[in-house]
């Protein structure tokens, strides 16, 4: 392999580290919020999603963006039936406004697989229902960005659910097989079928693309009885004169999507497993790895070797990819850049290397939207309170539940006297019994300036860290900490100070105190604890209480 050239720092990334949609600068490296899970969450019904039978609860809240960015989608899974099935409800959210509206569920529908339209004004998609057991998409419907004029295109008896806009953005392309084929008109007048004589009658449209200058477009088909081997083909964008340019064996089991390079020079094919599309999940299946190819369309039946173990995200401006792969000995995640044009990896540009943790949502070249550049959360804990810990938890060792906290501040001094529910003068009973490698705990949170943007991932710059040290070399039990300050170049917490800690078991009181460089009044504090329940493949499970969150 040469060695690692570096990208051009230009455009903006926009990237979901699950408690927000941020957009990144390259050129200044400024971060501004696009969306903030956080403020959604106060206006939207509870998310089910984790009590449900049928779709799994990777992040809070389901989101799925406009294509230019100005508008958002919101799946929430707010009802479910006897079967512990969800029913969806649906919102789209106006970044600039930060209004929220419903959009009306078409009648018998558990939900709506809506897919924006290029300009974003419509969305359109195939509704799904269950007939007994049955998961079953029968009808298309199209409705407005705004939740006005609601609209059944079509009914289809198939469960091929999945649909791509036609670039015109007056008609949908429902994924079906050959014979039924179609372009759906958006407003309700018909369809139109589409015939491509050189394909199979029973081929399938797995997925689909139109290129950038909407001239050609590149598809993917399965045939019946044949399930296990793809065709890709690259045709005028009205699918006249297809060429097939690769075919694959391939298991039956995955999905395809296919995506076009900005300079139409290459084609990225990614295949993840059927059921993570799917929204019926009862089933025990075996885990598939995702698997991604790169075809060369300028020459014609290549495809590019891509780094081992890697998983493309897409594209940048300039037509790299990017990518992530899992380190094997640390197990992190790591995220590089592909030239498909020399077959070399590239450099993260450093800055976006401290702040990216997984796959952007998009990489583009220009981005115009009126975005605050703090961001600051509401009714926050400041120092010189005392707070009041009004939610019950329940944790396996209770000197770990936290009462109240009361803190102030002399200068850049804070101090905190966290009250617990229970205390022990042996500080042996604070430990997990058979776990020695991680500790318990207690967190002090500091945000210098109450901005989300600035810090790690939750905005914090400080941790005053406290944590119960077992026994070791003839010492008892002990306190130990210290004051943290998080690292943006090396996205980690170096050590940053001393902390004074004392435990006073008769009144059940831990009293922390040290110097927080730039700590105001005007600073948000968090008050945490931790407890290891347990360790897996080297990372605890933890539980804790926290106040101020």
């Amino acid at each position: 392999m040469s060695e690692p050239n570096l990208i051009g720092e230009d455009g903006f990334v926009i990237y979901d580290d699950t408690r927000n949609i941020l957009v990144f600068d390259l050129q200044t490296g400024q971060k501004k919020i696009l969306l903030s899970r956080q403020e959604l969450g106060s206006q939207l019904p509870e998310d089910r999603s984790i009590d449900s039978s049928t779709v799994e609860a990777r992040v809070p809240l389901r989101v799925f963006l406009s294509p230019d960015f100005t508008k958002a989608r919101i799946a929430i899974c707010a009802n479910l039936d006897e079967d512990f099935r969800c029913g969806f409800r649906e919102f789209v959210y106006d970044v600039a406004s930060k209004s929220l509206i419903e959009l009306r569920m078409p009648s018998a529908m558990y939900g709506v697989d809506w897919q924006w339209s290029p300009d974003g004004s419509k969305l359109a998609g195939a509704g799904w229902t269950y007939v007994d057991k049955t998961f079953t998409t029968p009808s298309y419907f199209v409705i407005n960005s705004d939740g006005t004029d609601l609209r059944q295109l079509s009914t289809l008896h198939t469960n091929d659910w999945r649909t791509v806009w036609h670039p015109g953005g007056q008609a949908i392309l429902p994924m079906t097989v050959q014979t039924r084929f179609d372009t759906v008109l958006t407003d309700g007048s018909g369809a139109s079928r589409i015939s491509i004589e050189e394909l199979n009658r029973s081929d399938k449209m797995e997925c689909l693309a139109f290129s950038p200058d909407y001239q050609q477009t590149a598809f993917v088909t399965r045939r019946a009885g044949n399930a296990d081997r793809d065709w890709a083909y690259i045709s005028r964008s009205d699918f006249e004169f297809p060429a097939m340019v690769f075919e694959m064996e391939i298991d039956a089991r995955y999905h395809c999507e296919i995506s076009w390079s900005p300079n139409q020079k290459f084609l990225h094919v990614h295949y993840r497993p059927a059921w993570e599309d799917s929204f019926d999940l009862e089933l025990q299946r075996t885990p598939l790895p995702p698997r991604d190819f790169v075809y060369d369309v300028e020459m014609t039946g290549t495809l590019l070797n891509l780094p081992e173990s890697a998983t493309m995200c897409g594209w940048t401006p300039d037509s790299k990819l990017i990518y992530t792969r899992n380190d094997p000995q640390t197990k992190a995640t790591i995220i590089e850049l592909f030239d498909p044009a020399t077959a070399t990896t590239l450099d993260l540009p450093d800055n976006l290397q401290n702040s990216l943790r997984g796959c952007p949502i998009a990489w583009v070249d220009q981005l115009t939207l009126n975005l605050p550049e703090e961001a600051q959360v509401a009714n926050v804990c400041r120092p010189g309170e005392t707070i009041q810990d009004i939610e019950e938890v329940s944790i396996t060792i209770p000197y770990y539940n936290i009462l109240e906290v009361s803190t102030s501040l002399e200068g850049e001094n804070l101090n905190a006297a966290i009250k617990l529910a229970a205390s022990s003068a042996d500080l042996k009973n604070y430990l997990t019994p058979g776990i020695d490698n991680f500790t318990n705990g207690w967190d002090v949170l500091v945000d210098i300036d109450n901005n989300i943007l600035t810090g790690d991932q939750a905005g914090i710059e400080y941790r005053l860290v406290t944590s119960i040290l077992p026994e070791a070399g003839g010492n008892r039990a002990r306190l130990g900490g210290g004051i943290l300050q998080f690292s943006e170049p090396t996205s980690s917490y170096i050590p940053a100070g001393e902390l004074t800690m004392s435990l006073d078991a008769t009144n059940n009181t831990l009293t922390l105190s040290g110097i927080v460089p730039g700590i105001t009044s005007d600073s948000r504090i968090v008050i945490t604890s931790r407890v290891i329940l347990s360790v897996t493949d080297s990372r605890p499970n933890m539980a804790g209480d926290i106040v101020c969150e």
